[in-house]
């Protein structure tokens, strides 16, 4: 009787012993898992951050596929200059003192133009060239890349005569780098920007932008169009109304001879004051391979 409780606890004592034995092999062997799963991950994070830094190494399988596709898109760009090239004024050799003489006749053509078709234009209005009234460009460089400039610019001032527009025609031009001595911008595509201010009717605005924007001469990109109507605030009532009582409408009485008034319009007929900021663009001759 006095043996049972003794093997109980002696059975008790195995198991503790080896339940402790299991969980400490278990423990061990957990931690050995989890080492080598450490050490895994850091090596291999090791070697994520060595192939995101290293430079590429390609393959000569690789390499041919890249160089296929520079081509591709080679000839794909050479395809694209060659339409676009038509479709911007050209560099013409000239000397300083021709571009003095083609800027003048071309200021005297455009103004007489302009009064003929009742176009307002600035006093001395000389295509934002004032400073070569009276001295020559420093150079033929110099020269030819103006002259390029003014024939895109009377292009468009051109354009605005044809369409009717009102004016005054204000213009600013930016300065070309060939005016300082330094090296002609140059790039697949290049812009010369300027500015035409002027007001027009909402039909000649029209006109006029549609022409520039699909010239076949010279390409332009509008850069931003402000427009303002002159009327800078709402009719009053008493404007309204008495335009409304002159013009024809229902019960509307007539005048002597029987005839009816016209309609006075309210909205429609006003006048826009427009700043167009235009890109002239010209085109590389090719796409350099590299």
């Amino acid at each position: 009787m006095n043996k049972a409780p003794q093997q109980i606890l002696t059975g008790i004592g195995v198991a503790t012993v080896l339940g402790c034995a299991a969980l400490g092999f278990f423990i061990y062997k957990k931690s050995g898992e989890l080492a080598e799963a450490k050490t895994a991950f850091t090596a291999t994070a090791g070697n994520y951050q060595r192939l995101r830094t290293q430079p590429l190494y390609p393959s000569a399988e690789n390499l041919k596929k890249l160089e296929e596709q520079r081509d591709i898109a080679a000839e794909a760009a050479t395809a694209a200059l060659k339409e676009l090239n038509p479709m911007a004024i050209p560099l013409e050799e000239i000397t300083p003192e021709q571009f003095q003489e083609k800027l003048r006749g071309m200021v005297n053509a455009v103004t007489t133009k302009a009064q003929e078709r009742n176009v307002e234009l600035p006093e001395d209005f000389y295509f934002g060239f004032d400073s070569y009234k009276s001295t020559a460009p420093a150079n033929a460089t110099a020269a030819a890349a103006l002259w390029r400039q003014a024939r895109a610019i009377e292009l468009a001032v051109n354009i605005l005569i044809d369409s009717r527009i009102d004016g005054p025609i204000t213009l600013n031009r930016t300065v070309l780098p060939e005016e300082s001595g330094k090296p002609a911008a140059t790039g697949l595509v290049v812009s010369y920007p300027f500015t035409l201010s002027f007001r027009a009717s909402q039909t000649a605005f029209r006109r006029a932008l549609n022409e520039i924007t699909t010239s076949k001469t010279q390409f332009f990109i509008p850069r931003s169009v402000v427009v303002k109507n002159e009327l800078d605030k709402e009719l009053d009532k008493t404007t309204t109304t008495a335009a409304q009582a002159a013009g024809a409408g229902a019960g509307a009485s007539k005048t002597e001879g029987g005839k009816t008034p016209a309609l006075q319009y309210l909205v429609g007929t006003e006048k826009l004051d427009v700043t167009l900021n235009l890109e002239m663009v010209v085109f590389a001759d090719s796409f350099a391979k590299k």
